[in-house]
């Protein structure tokens, strides 16, 4: 058991190693790298903002167009309700 332990922590060790030499100590930074980083940053906000202002306008254009909806549902109701009477009336005069 004490050798296959040995063997893992050596395996664990030599990976760990190998992670941490890959890695650079200090980074430098690319030169523009912020800049770039910033530009690229207030284009996304742009970005951002432009898609918010298209959802509000969808949003309000379809609360229009619901409460559209809801006023023909209305006259619908109205003129089956219409309907039904005209219907009942030529009815009794058929009788």
């Amino acid at each position: 058991m004490s050798r296959l332990r040995a063997a893992c922590t050596t395996a664990v060790a030599t990976a760990a190693a190998t992670v941490l030499a890959a890695v650079p100590s200090t980074a430098a930074p690319e030169p523009g790298g912020v800049a770039a980083l910033l530009t690229q940053l207030k284009s996304l906000y742009q970005q951002s903002e432009a898609a918010g202002e298209a959802y509000n306008a969808s949003a309000q254009a379809l609360a229009r167009q619901r409460a559209q909806t809801a006023r023909a549902g209305g006259g619908l109701a109205d003129a089956r309700a219409a309907l039904e009477r005209e219907r009942a009336a030529a009815g009794a005069i058929a009788r």
